[in-house]
């Protein structure tokens, strides 16, 4: 009897350890890029007050990657804000709100980011919704029902002062299926950092 749940504790305890290592793969592999563009009016030109706005659906998400890029920047030593603090969700905002909003904030920089789906099919289309973005297969094998779709984020700069777009980035496009929140915070950082080094490197941060 003793050797039987010996035996069972052995096999729990293998298992577990097998389920961390695959997880530690899984998260290690999680890799992005971003490039982008700045507009030529906007060349070179440095924002001093930058907020951060995610527009995805799922509070917890939305609240963490805006909370990922405004450490980044603020690691620069540029001052950012989550734009869940000047707009909160708990109302939708018209496009006509923004701009005095963060105007009366001091904002000269709004940075806008969201992930769209790459449908190689069908095009280009943004998740609308929370069923959407939450997909239930394997981010690391690839089925047939998901074989066609793949996920990106999309960042834009505008410019506060003259409402017009600055820069524009987009990262390369990676599986979103099944991420659990320590995978998401992974890609997330990965992500944030990618970007600020762009905006770094296309002089519109320090």
């Amino acid at each position: 009897m003793k050797t039987n749940i010996l035996s069972t504790l052995k096999g729990n305890y293998k298992s577990l350890v097998l389920v961390i290592l695959v997880a530690l793969f899984t998260t290690s592999c999680i890799s992005i890029d971003t490039s982008s563009y700045s507009d030529r009016e906007f060349k070179k030109k440095k924002y001093n007050r930058i907020c951060v706005y995610s527009l995805d659906e799922n509070l917890v998400y939305r609240s963490l990657l805006e909370r990922t890029i405004v450490r980044q920047l603020t690691e620069l030593s540029v001052d950012a804000i989550k734009g869940s603090y000047l707009f909160p969700p708990t109302r939708v905002h018209e496009d006509s709100e923004f701009q005095p909003e963060l105007l009366k904030n001091g904002v000269d920089g709004f940075l806008k980011v969201e992930i769209v789906q790459d449908n190689m099919q069908n095009g280009i289309k943004p998740i609308a919704n929370e069923t959407e973005s939450e997909i239930t297969s394997s981010s690391y094998v690839v089925n047939d029902a998901n074989s066609s779709k793949r996920f990106r984020f999309k960042i834009v700069l505008i410019d506060v002062k003259t409402n017009k777009v600055a820069w524009v980035g987009s990262s390369e496009t990676f599986s979103y299926n099944l991420l659990n929140m320590g995978d998401r915070e992974t890609l997330f950082l990965k992500f944030s950092q990618t970007a600020v080094e762009e905006l770094q490197a296309k002089g519109h941060i320090e």
